[in-house]
Formats: C-alpha cells, sequence, structure tokens
C-alpha cells in the first residue's frame, strides 16, 4: 500500500485481489483533507484531473526509488 499528500489532497492505493498474484491489482482513492479530514468520501470520481496527476506523482516516485521508507541513521531521534 501507498499514499501521497500533496497540499490537501491525499492519494492512497491499496492492493486488492489475491495475495501472492502474478501480477496484483490495486485500487486508490482520493482524498480532499480539506473537507474530509477523516479520510471517509474517496472524491475520484469527482476530481479524475486530480487523481491522474497525483496517480502520475506516484507512479514516478515509486519508479524513482523513493517510496520506501529510511532507516535511521547513528545519532537520530526516533
Amino acid at each position: 500500500n501507498f499514499g501521497l499528500r500533496v497540499a490537501d489532497w491525499k492519494l492512497v492505493r491499496q492492493r486488492s485481489g489475491p495475495k501472492g498474484a502474478k501480477k496484483p491489482s490495486f485500487s486508490e482513492s482520493l482524498f480532499d483533507l480539506s473537507n474530509d479530514a477523516g479520510e471517509e468520501i474517496n472524491i475520484s470520481s469527482q476530481h479524475p484531473r486530480e487523481l491522474t496527476r497525483l496517480h502520475a506523482l506516484l507512479e514516478k516516485l515509486i519508479t524513482d526509488g523513493r517510496s520506501r521508507s529510511t532507516r535511521p541513521t547513528r545519532g537520530s531521534v526516533p
């Protein structure tokens, strides 16, 4: 699963389908956090342009290898 936040927009990508599938499928939800802080209303169908923009940005981050969490360095505060 991945999430991406840009300003008040948040894209959430969740794996769907059977676990261990050769080609997993994903579902994506888009939220406007300024109006829905609890992330309860998926507005992706009302904002297809924003969904497409954030989807492309997330794909680029994943492809560039920038989607992994970093390991703490020596002396860092958890």
